[in-house]
């Protein structure tokens, strides 16, 4: 499993904006499911539609993102948060 800031790292690649799940988890840990696993989708099939513009990493990394997520689970925002970065 990868690391708080790792996730946080990833999400902040991965957003689409400030009003976006994912931007929101980056920045204060919130998990707000469903609306974070509908974006996640969205960006997995990006991936998928244009695989010309992603490499290898970009791909394990959204796997390690989305198991991340999955194993963690709807959560508020997580205290301390904003001191993790890797």
């Amino acid at each position: 499993m990868i690391s708080n800031g790792k996730a946080r790292r990833i999400a902040s690649e991965w957003h689409g904006g400030q009003s976006s799940p994912l931007y929101s988890f980056a920045s204060t840990g919130t998990i707000s499911q469903p609306y974070l696993d509908r974006e996640m989708t969205q960006c997995g099939q990006m991936m998928n539609d244009h695989p010309e513009n992603y490499t290898d990493e970009h791909r394990a990394e959204f796997t390690e993102l989305d198991t991340y997520i999955l194993n963690h689970g709807e959560r508020g925002p997580v205290a301390g948060w904003s001191a993790g970065w890797e």
